[in-house]
């Protein structure tokens, strides 16, 4: 059988699912030394033809974006219906949602590849804000809506993922950067109209994620298979050389690392998350684990990789049911031990 080409050619953005947007986006903030994301409040008129599970169903969410290095990391909290409801009724998962990815393809190229592979679309809408040019403001127009879908996770793929394009030719991040907000919320819990720096202090890259999968092998053959990723290790930060296809692989897309871990392993520090988000630090590992117990985390495991890069996990379950995998932003790191198969 002839090698798949690569189906996805950059993942630019980690979604944080919550069932507390207002408590978690201030939060996020303050430990990611973040000034304030960029939030909107999606609900009709902002959000029209929304689908649950490919029928015609409302849906509506609170969703926030903010910048490390050239990633993004969002916030979002989802309720079925046109209105917020409690955070009982999110519809969300709580810590990694899902993964944002790119392919060059078209947005119904993309549907039908990855519903090919059992990646459903659970949710789907158009989204259409104001669009800001410098003093300018347009005003929502249909045909420069974002078309969305939130893709369900399979047996093999314990992981979420969105497809997007904008109707007119154009770019994600312009999307992000242009479409005017309806605030910005701020670490001191307050919300502002006026534009609030939206990038990291703490990190200067965010570079993977490391989740659960039942057999992390059965993960590596799908993603092979189904999206042409060649590019693997078995080495995660924790175990070092020790690693195996049988207890972790990681896949490499544009240097960013799509960890999997045996769900029958013990996580770092006995955490209960089993799920991390990899960060490249602003400053020395020490100094950053100190800034992030000083905010509530606590410290799980602190070493050296197996390229000798100094690195920390600690527990930000206050924060945002996740564990943070802090990597030293010099030396070597996840990328040394590279193969392709």
């Amino acid at each position: 059988m002839e090698p798949v080409k690569p189906v996805i050619t950059k993942i630019d953005q980690v979604c944080i699912g919550t069932d507390h947007f207002d408590d978690t986006v201030p939060r996020m903030a303050r430990l990611l030394g973040i000034a304030a994301f960029k939030c909107w409040d999606f609900v009709y008129p902002n959000l029209v033809a929304t689908r649950i599970n490919g029928a015609p169903a409302a849906w509506c969410m609170k969703l926030g974006i903010a910048r490390i290095g050239r990633m993004s990391i969002e916030v979002v909290q989802i309720w079925h219906g046109g209105q917020f409801g409690t955070d009982r009724h999110c519809i969300n998962s709580i810590g990694i949602d899902h993964l944002r990815v790119e392919t060059g393809a078209s947005f119904r190229s993309n549907l039908e590849r990855f519903t090919g592979i059992g990646c459903n679309p659970k949710l789907q809408a158009e989204i259409v804000v104001p669009v800001k040019l410098g003093p300018v403001t347009i005003p929502r127009i249909s045909s420069m809506g974002l078309n969305l879908a939130y893709l369900s996770r399979t047996p093999e793929l314990p992981l979420n993922l969105e497809i997007s394009a904008p109707m007119l030719p154009s770019t994600h991040d312009m999307a992000i950067d242009l479409g005017r907000a309806d605030y910005y919320f701020a670490a001191d819990g307050l919300r502002y109209k006026s534009p609030k720096g939206i990038r990291s202090t703490l990190a200067i890259g965010l570079s993977g994620i490391a989740v659960a999968a039942d057999r992390p092998a059965d993960t590596q053959r799908f993603l092979q298979r189904n999206l042409g990723l060649t590019q693997w290790t078995s080495d995660l930060p924790w175990n070092g050389e020790g690693g195996s296809s049988d207890t972790s692989v990681c896949a490499k897309v544009k240097g960013f690392s799509l960890g999997f871990v045996a769900s029958s392993l013990p996580w770092p520090g006995n955490s209960a998350n089993k799920q991390a988000v990899v960060l490249s630090t602003a400053g020395t590992i020490d100094a950053t684990v100190g800034r992030c117990v000083e905010l509530g985390c606590r410290l799980l495991h602190q070493g050296k990789d197996a390229g000798g890069a100094d690195f920390a996990i600690v527990d930000a379950m206050q924060t945002f049911k996740t564990d943070l995998v802090l990597m030293a932003s010099t030396g070597p790191s996840l990328k040394k031990r590279r193969h392709t198969v």
